[in-house]
């Protein structure tokens, strides 16, 4: 019987075996440490997995905020990021990138504000060609000074109104700097992908008291169907982490009506 969710773990494609073997049905890469690299298809075409998605889009050095944007090397990077992605079958990435877009010290907020706003619209061609979704992804403080909240992820994506844009909703940051469960709920039809670890630790589910049924009521019953990730600070037995949390995330999935 096909499962009605999908569950990944965000690891490098030589560790797949691993997360295959404790059930997982995908992983999720690190763009710079794999789509940058000359032998991205190779390693995700052997992963034990297939890669759904990638993180880590935007390295903190190239500012997409701020008066020091370098935008050749910046739309290099990224263009060259989503076609790899493309190339490789992955068909979401993952927008946080909190060092890139970060404001700057005394740069005004709504101008650093209609810069991401710019960039990700810029994108939309090679987003297109390539078949690839941006998920936007709202991150905590202190992790990012920008974009803080579902509601804010939310309207940003519908500025954009484009299929290739989409929303992201991650536990830890949601839980550490958000909290507001009727936006998310409101905004559950634009959410194409989900991370979930344990807060306050950010540990793998399982590995620390949390209790997720909160969370995975309001993406069930807002009718969800999409990929969610294990992102995680992993402890010293990763196999203990992918085990331990792929039963906790299929059993408080499965027991909501």
């Amino acid at each position: 019987m096909e499962r009605s969710i999908r569950f990944g773990y965000c690891c490098v494609p030589e560790e797949t075996a691993l997360y295959a073997e404790a059930g997982f049905d995908f992983f999720e890469c690190n763009a710079s440490a794999v789509l940058c690299q000359d032998d991205c298809k190779e390693r995700i075409a052997k992963a034990a997995l297939p890669c759904l998605s990638a993180n880590c889009f935007i390295p903190g050095n190239l500012k997409i905020t701020g008066d020091n944007v370098d935008r050749a090397a910046l739309m290099a990077h990224a263009e060259k990021v989503i076609t790899r992605a493309g190339e490789c079958g992955i068909p979401t990435i993952v927008f946080g990138s909190g060092g890139a877009r970060d404001i700057p010290e005394g740069f005004p907020a709504e101008k650093a504000a209609e810069q991401i706003l710019a960039f990700v619209q810029d994108l939309l061609p090679v987003l297109e060609k390539s078949g690839v979704t941006l998920v936007l992804e709202p991150l905590g403080i202190p992790d990012s000074n920008i974009i803080n909240s579902v509601g804010a992820g939310a309207s940003l994506v519908n500025r954009v109104n484009h299929p290739n844009v989409k929303l992201l909703a991650d536990s830890y940051h949601f839980y550490k700097s958000d909290n507001a469960l009727e936006s998310f709920a409101w905004n559950a039809p634009l959410l194409r992908h989900i991370h979930v670890a344990t807060t306050p630790d950010r540990l793998a589910p399982g590995m620390q008291e949390w209790d997720l049924t909160e969370f995975f009521s309001v993406l069930k019953h807002g009718g969800y169907t999409h990929g969610i990730s294990v992102e995680c600070y992993g402890s010293a037995d990763k196999k203990l982490d992918a085990e331990t949390a792929i039963a906790v995330l299929r059993k408080t999935w499965d027991a909501i009506d």
